[in-house]
């Protein structure tokens, strides 16, 4: 029974009756109905508090254990037991009741003979017919202590003060230890932090305490409140940074990939190499390389998703630019531990080319940073217009620029080959020369700025090439790529640089200036002024004149077509149609007959003396 545990306390209801009249009417009517308090008199409730009682009697009844049920001794053991106990508590508390009550009295009695009603009020009744009130009193007595506890008092109070005294020595002096200890830790604190300083970083007071700014202003909202870490102290003094050991074995970096027919052929990520004098300064570099990292990510998803129509598409939490049908650049934002396990790409020249495009991509963003921080210099607009636009960044746009106007100089550079070696296998005389604009970034001018020399990449990229064609005819081809206004691709546009008198008098439209929008369209103008100038250049080597006789003799162009007869006398001696195909040049005769076909190979027949055979009636051509 000793070790029998109760709560006497009764329970707590979590949520508190409510007992008001209207309350109490409503569970009424509710219950009892709308008849509840017709007819209801104290006699009828009375009868029916007896009526329940008598009802709840035979269940009573039914409660009582049965007889006949066999209970185990343990169990009769347990509630004897707990009978034992619940006696004994109802003891206990009776004892404590009365003695509470038989303290009340006593007090009360005394405090009658002052406030008589006020006391009187808590006296039980028992006490009130039996003692009369103010009956008893409380009186102060004077006591004056003997020599000896005189002596033994004042023992005890030098014992206590000496006592009092030698804590608060200790106390002082562990309190004097504590403030050393406190003035080193923070004297190493401080020194970090002006360590911090004194290396360049920006040091801002906030809510409790100081911070180290590793952001960037000039970056995006969203980016421009992560770069603050709060400076705490360690418990040995030194400097934790709270915010950049979040970042700690969780950073991000951007990889960069070149794919050509879904094969990997360079993947980069940017290596950053740092010269912190202490630990705690090289945790913060990396805080910043992560959040510059995550800043450039998040620029250009937020970028991509405007260029759709540029074939550049975000998927899988990665970014696809579709340089041609066959290539593609990949970006995206790996951890450390996919740096480790992912294919380390062989050594290709797409590896340096995609180490460019990495390169490129870091430089554009502080390029946009530096933008940023021009138009915040800048005075503000008048007001009621509209406040430039910043964001998106003009990442992708560039970096997308130069990828499909390289691309696109390329084909170009190899399709104007293919034309000038097909001119050449034929013993015509063609050449090109091509220049770009930018050139390169390699050698740039010594008085030039950086951001200057980046700004070139946010104008539109032109390429220029001379073609010479057969006659000879020379002819400028300008390419322009801006995915910008009013462009938003690549334009071609090809103008004579001297007037081809010869060529106009068969194809007069070569003298205009021709503008196409498609590669396509440009490969079958091209085609079309080669098939022009190889006639022309027909045309003279034996033009068509008056011999004796009033006879004519030589060749003649057929309307305004590619084809030409060999006129002498009144009878036409051969005729001859100049055809330009994707990889060759070709002499035919009506659909099928082909006297002469040149396909860049060296060793091959000219085309003068294909032309020469022709005219000479019964000689064989092939």
């Amino acid at each position: 029974m000793e070790n029998l545990q109760l709560s006497l306390r009764p329970q707590q209801s979590s949520e508190e009756a409510d007992n008001s009249l209207p309350s109490l009417l409503g569970r009424i009517h509710a219950q009892r109905g709308p008849e509840a308090f017709r007819e209801f008199t104290e006699e009828s409730l009375q009868a029916e508090i007896d009526g329940k009682d008598k009802e709840e009697l035979p269940d009573a009844e039914a409660a009582k254990p049965d007889d006949d049920f066999d209970i185990s001794e343990e169990v009769k053991m347990k509630r004897a037991k707990m009978e034992e106990g619940r006696i004994a508590i109802l003891t206990c508390i009776g004892s404590a009741i009365q003695e509470t009550q038989s303290s009340l009295d006593y007090i009360s009695l005394i405090l009658t003979q002052y406030q008589p009603e006020l006391a009187a009020a808590s006296l039980s009744q028992g006490v009130k017919g039996q003692i009369p009130l103010q009956c008893l009193s409380l009186d102060r007595v004077a006591y004056e202590p003997s020599q000896n506890e005189l002596s033994q008092h004042r023992v005890l109070s030098r014992t206590w003060k000496t006592e009092a005294l030698n804590t608060s020595a200790d106390l002082l002096r562990n309190a004097g230890q504590r403030i050393g200890r406190e003035a080193l830790k923070e004297k190493k604190f401080w020194g970090e932090v002006m360590g911090i300083k004194e290396r360049g970083w920006t040091i801002v007071q906030r809510r409790g305490g100081v911070a180290v700014k590793y952001g960037f202003t000039e970056a995006s909202p969203e980016f421009k409140n992560k770069g603050v870490g709060p400076l705490k102290r360690g418990e040995d003094g030194s400097i934790i940074v709270e915010e950049v050991n979040l970042f700690a074995g969780k950073e991000k970096h951007l990889r960069v990939r070149y794919l050509v027919g879904g094969a990997v052929k360079g993947s980069a990520i940017r290596q950053y190499t740092t010269d912190a004098s202490s630990a705690v300064e090289s945790e913060i570099l990396k805080a910043r390389d992560h959040l510059f990292e995550t800043e450039i990510f998040f620029e250009l998803m937020r970028e991509a998703r405007t260029l759709a129509s540029h074939d550049i598409h975000t998927a899988d939490d990665s970014i696809t630019i579709q340089i041609c049908r066959d290539k593609a650049i990949k970006i995206d934002l790996i951890s450390e531990s996919e740096m480790q396990e992912m294919e380390k790409p062989a050594s290709t020249p797409g590896q340096l080319f995609t180490e460019g495009i990495c390169h490129a991509l870091h430089i554009l963003l502080c390029y946009n940073h530096n933008r940023v921080l021009e138009r915040r210099s800048a005075a503000p607009v008048p007001l009621g217009l509209p406040k430039p636009s910043l964001y998106p960044l003009f990442i992708l746009r560039s970096l997308t620029t130069y990828l499909h106007h390289n691309e696109r100089t390329e084909n170009l550079s190899n399709y104007i080959s293919k034309i000038t070696s097909l001119c050449r296998s034929a013993g015509l005389i063609s050449n090109y020369t091509l220049s770009t604009k930018p050139p390169t970034l390699r050698n740039p001018p010594t008085n030039t700025t950086s951001t200057s020399i980046v700004n070139q990449f946010n104008n539109p990229f032109e390429t220029n090439v001379t073609l010479t064609l057969p006659g000879p005819y020379v002819f400028t081809i300008t390419m322009s790529t801006q995915i910008t206004p009013p462009l938003h691709g690549s334009i071609y546009k090809v103008t004579p640089s001297s007037s081809p008198s010869g060529l106009i008098s068969i194809a007069p439209s070569a003298l205009s200036v021709s503008t196409y929008t498609t590669f396509e369209d440009l490969q079958v103008y091209l085609r079309w002024l080669l098939e022009m100038s190889v006639l022309q250049e027909i045309l003279n080597k034996n033009p068509l004149r008056e011999t004796e006789g009033g006879l004519r003799a030589g060749w003649e162009q057929i309307g305004s077509s590619n084809e030409a007869v060999y006129m002498k006398g009144r009878r036409t001696e051969a005729t001859v149609k100049v055809v330009v195909e994707e990889d060759d040049v070709l002499l035919v005769r009506g659909e099928k007959r082909i006297f002469g076909r040149w396909d860049g190979e060296v060793g091959q027949p000219t085309m003068w003396e294909v032309v020469e055979r022709l005219q000479v009636p019964g000689k064989p051509v092939v």
